[in-house]
């Protein structure tokens, strides 16, 4: 359970950062991402004491929180649409909580929803702005013309 649950915050923390190296300009980077490590840091170091386990899903759910509020300025930034993909890791994210707080005989299986869908969809984000960030760094010349380019995933409008 603790592996899994590291591995959850290590990942929000990753993702994290790059979104804000995304948003934000140089200077603005390394405040905000210091923040983002300190707290990381707390979390990690409070998962490993067990009488704190019933904590998990609340703190982690806050810090989900925190990395949904930079998808949608990344999002709005780079003019990517996100609410497809979003949807697919909140159908992982209902499973998971439900399974967590109501585990039963039927709902043991979210877990496993939970592991599929919700990565899936982040995986999918994360190819849609790598690919608005790859169009930018290659064709910065036209930034005030509007392209209708086409990614592995959706249509979208840079």
């Amino acid at each position: 359970k603790q592996a899994d649950e590291i591995a959850m915050i290590l990942a929000n923390y990753f993702g994290q950062w790059a979104l804000i190296n995304m948003y934000y300009r140089s200077h603005e980077q390394n405040s905000i991402n210091r923040y983002n490590t300190a707290f990381m840091y707390l979390f990690l170091v409070l998962n490993t004491v067990t009488k704190y386990d019933f904590l998990f899903p609340s703190i982690f759910g806050i810090y989900v929180g925190g990395t949904l509020i930079m998808i949608h300025r990344v999002s709005k930034k780079y003019k990517v649409p996100y609410g497809t993909n979003l949807a697919i890791s909140v159908v992982g994210a209902v499973c998971w909580i439900i399974s967590e707080h109501y585990c039963n005989e039927y709902t043991k299986f979210g877990h496993v929803v939970w592991h599929a869908f919700f990565p899936l969809g982040f995986y999918k984000l994360i190819l849609d702005f790598d690919d608005a960030k790859t169009y930018l760094r290659f064709h910065r010349n036209n930034l005030n013309t509007a392209t209708r380019i086409r990614s592995k995933t959706n249509d979208f409008i840079l």
